[in-house]
Formats: structure tokens, C-alpha cells, sequence
């Protein structure tokens, strides 16, 4: 049985990415909203005071060279991604390392954010809502396996009656549409786990890996 935790302990984490050769992924933007929505300072360090986390949405210089900057999914250019706009990835990894820290993560399909961050997590402080067994079968998704999860913009239209930008991918909407929809079910998604159960669907391995 875990303790609940407190809303200042929850943090939302959403991420761009670019193409380099063969299709490598490499991280072009991160993102982290507190409990209420805001990103806070967009520079290092970051400090705690109060009840909130002043945390950040930064953009990231490439690890290697960029061959398509998928401008057309995220609006983000070569411009973004060259100092002093972007950060080099090894500070940003350190810093967002430090920052999620003894926090629970909230996201969608946070796998993809941990493996662009070279990170891990513990997944007793991991909140999905693309794993979430009750989001799931409301938009007709298998409960026994999760080869397959609803997009983001489908869970905030059909459960929260929304719609998000029709454009642009924008990391910090993300993140906060995807920490409105846990706030949402946060005392019956809480309550099972405080209770010894886990709500979501089990991760295939290879997804599985970025989690402790």
C-alpha cells in the first residue's frame, strides 16, 4: 500500500522530437507543468518555493544532425534548436533528471519522453493516461494488452470535451491537457493505487524498459 500524494508532487512531461539519420529520434523540446498547468522559468536552475515547482519548457540543441525537423507536425526550425535559444541535451537530461526526482510523473505515453531523455522512472510514480484502464475502455481500447493507446486529442475530446490545437503539436498543451485529464479521475486513479492495485494496462517489454 503507497501514501497519497500531495498535488505539488505531481509533474506533467511532454516532449518534440526531430529526425536525424535512419529515423533516429532526437529530443528538440521538453516541457514540465506543475499541479496547475504553468511551466514557470525556461532556464536553469530551477527552484522549489511554496507549494509549486518552478519548472520549464526549454528547447534542446541536436546530439546529431538533423534531417528532417518535422516543422510541419511542431512548428519548430533550425532557429529553435541553435544556442543561446536551445540548451545542449546533456544539461537538459541532468536537470530534468533532478527535477522528476522523487516526483510522479503525469503524461501520455511517457515512454516516449523517458527514451528521447535517456531516462528511467519508477512506475509506482508514473501516471499515463494513455495506459489508464477506465480511459481506455471508454474509447474502446483492448484492456489486456497495450500494442495499441487512444491519442491524446481523442481522450480530451471524448472525456473532457475538448478540443486541442488542430495545427501544431505544442508540448506545453500537452502537458497540461494530459495533467487536466488525471486531476479528473486523480481520487479513483489514487485510490486503487493506495489500495495495492494498479489501474493501467501492463506495457509491452521494449516499452516497459524505461520504468524501475
Amino acid at each position: 500500500m503507497t501514501t497519497a500524494f500531495a498535488p505539488n508532487v505531481f509533474l506533467a512531461l511532454a516532449t518534440n522530437y526531430v529526425l536525424g539519420a535512419n529515423n533516429t529520434k532526437l529530443l528538440a523540446q521538453v516541457t514540465l507543468v506543475d499541479w496547475r498547468g504553468q511551466t514557470g522559468q525556461k532556464f536553469f536552475p530551477w527552484s522549489v518555493f511554496s507549494d509549486r515547482v518552478s519548472v520549464l519548457d526549454v528547447y534542446v540543441q541536436p546530439t546529431s544532425t538533423i534531417v528532417d525537423y518535422r516543422t510541419s507536425t511542431h512548428g519548430l526550425d533550425a532557429r529553435h534548436l541553435a544556442p543561446p535559444e536551445a540548451l545542449p541535451y546533456s544539461s537538459v537530461r541532468v536537470n530534468v533528471a533532478e527535477m522528476i526526482n522523487n516526483h510522479v510523473i503525469v503524461g501520455h505515453a511517457l515512454w516516449s519522453s523517458l527514451a528521447l531523455l535517456g531516462l528511467t522512472h519508477p512506475a509506482i510514480h508514473s501516471r499515463d493516461v494513455a495506459t489508464y484502464t477506465p480511459f481506455r475502455r471508454a474509447l474502446g481500447y483492448p484492456l489486456d494488452s497495450c500494442s495499441s493507446y487512444p491519442a491524446l486529442k481523442d481522450l480530451v475530446q471524448v472525456l473532457m470535451r475538448r478540443d486541442m490545437e488542430p495545427l501544431f503539436v505544442n508540448t506545453t498543451e500537452t502537458a497540461r491537457a494530459a495533467m487536466d485529464l488525471f486531476r479528473s479521475h486523480r481520487p479513483a486513479w489514487e485510490g486503487v493505487i493506495t489500495s495495492g492495485g494498479w489501474p493501467s494496462v501492463v506495457l509491452p517489454a521494449y516499452w516497459n524498459i524505461y520504468f524501475t
